[in-house]
């Protein structure tokens, strides 16, 4: 499963030319019929999906931390279609299918923000901080796909990825 969320961002890069970085998502989110908006959510609530809308709480400032919410709720919407919003109301195993929706939408945010031919240019050289400051991400999902990387989660469609010496 890992391996097929990778490869379908992958594909959308493919399929959109989404090769340059920092990877832009306003062409991504039309293409796919995706609207973004901002709103007054909880506190600790930074993003929900729902039907062709990701909405992104007004109190979230960070730009690397906006991308990476718009990614995650594009992995949503391409990987869990229909089941956006059914965890208010979860029982004790419905969490466990939460738990792994969130982290198949982190998987797919990750490799859509990074590509896999721009990572094996630009990572040999910079540090993480660098690498997140140039893919205008949060350093964590650079952390994230790096561990991705060195635990051979991802293969198919990206043949040319090798980890940085």
């Amino acid at each position: 499963m890992l391996i097929d969320i990778a490869a379908r961002a992958f594909a959308l890069h493919e399929r959109l030319g989404a090769r340059r970085v920092p990877v832009e998502l306003r062409p991504i989110c039309e293409a796919l019929g995706v609207h973004v908006v901002r709103w007054e959510l909880p506190p600790d609530v930074r993003e929900v999906t729902f039907r062709r809308t990701i909405a992104v709480s007004r109190g979230e400032r960070d730009i690397a931390a906006i991308r990476h919410l718009v990614a995650h709720g594009l992995g949503h919407q391409l990987l869990h279609a229909g089941n956006q919003l059914s965890f208010w109301r979860c029982l004790p195993q419905g969490q466990v299918t939460v738990r792994k929706q969130e982290a198949q939408a982190e998987l797919f945010a990750r490799h859509l923000l990074i590509p896999p031919a721009a990572w094996v240019e630009e990572a040999r050289f910079r540090s993480n901080r660098e690498l997140a400051r140039r893919f205008r991400v949060p350093v964590g999902l650079v952390e994230a796909y790096a561990r991705d990387v060195i635990e051979g989660r991802f293969r198919r469609g990206m043949a040319a990825l090798t980890l940085p010496p």
